[in-house]
């Protein structure tokens, strides 16, 4: 039967897990233990240590915008003509 766990549920098994390996109890014990197949173990271990932490997320949405914004009011002074582009700092070919 398959079963969708949350990203909660999932933090929870793999803090358990880490108890069990650590008390010696190997992976296929720790799998079954958790109601979980032992890829399904190993798949949530590799999703968990490639994914960014939600802050990290979120202050790179951050700069991102300020960057885009900063963007958009340069893009808007070379369209209206209010200024050129070397004073912008942006290098142009001849």
């Amino acid at each position: 039967m398959k079963r969708n766990h949350s990203a909660e549920e999932i933090a929870q098994c793999l803090a358990k897990a880490d108890g069990l390996l650590e008390q010696g109890v190997k992976v296929v014990d720790v799998a079954r233990i958790l109601g979980v197949s032992r890829m399904t173990y190993y798949r949530w271990r590799r999703d968990q240590a490639g994914a960014p932490d939600e802050s990290d997320l979120r202050r790179r949405l951050t700069r991102l915008e300020e960057e885009n914004a900063a963007l958009r009011r340069q893009l808007a002074q070379l369209t209206a003509g209010t200024t050129d582009a070397q004073s912008l700092g942006i290098l142009t070919f001849a």
